[in-house]
């Protein structure tokens, strides 16, 4: 079974959590005493004190919203970080783009401006129709 290393954990409370000494768990990873852990950091339990679905109510055991969060598909994980990552940049760019089309959309208005001023002076300018 895998876990992932959630704000907050620690050997001593993953191994708690999981009916494992700290001493199992740092063997099974590979991992000493000062090793840190990082939050999204999958680690190896080599048994858990709750193998089944959970146990049982009332308990914050293995599961969702609860320590010892089982792994059960790591690309899976990796892809939805990947996509996250993607729709902030996304996010970002879009905003730039908003920013860039306000800028010119005031250069718009800004040469509209200038356009009927001049047309102004144009007509300014004409000669008016001399009568017959």
């Amino acid at each position: 079974m895998h876990y992932v290393v959630n704000p907050g954990d620690s050997l001593y409370s993953i191994a708690s959590w999981n009916g494992l000494s700290v001493e199992e768990l740092i063997e099974a990873n590979g991992l000493t005493e000062a090793d840190p852990l990082y939050v999204g950091q999958t680690i190896v339990l080599p048994r858990s004190l709750f193998p089944g679905p959970g146990p049982g109510p009332g308990f914050p055991g293995p599961g969702p919203g609860g320590p010892g969060f089982p792994v059960q598909n790591f690309a899976l994980q990796q892809r939805i970080a990947r996509l996250e990552q993607q729709n902030a940049a996304q996010q970002n760019e879009i905003q730039r783009l908003n920013q860039r089309v306000n800028r010119l959309e005031n250069e718009v208005d800004r040469l509209r401006g200038r356009l009927i001023n001049l047309e102004q002076r144009v007509d300014r300018l004409q000669p008016y129709p001399q009568p017959r």
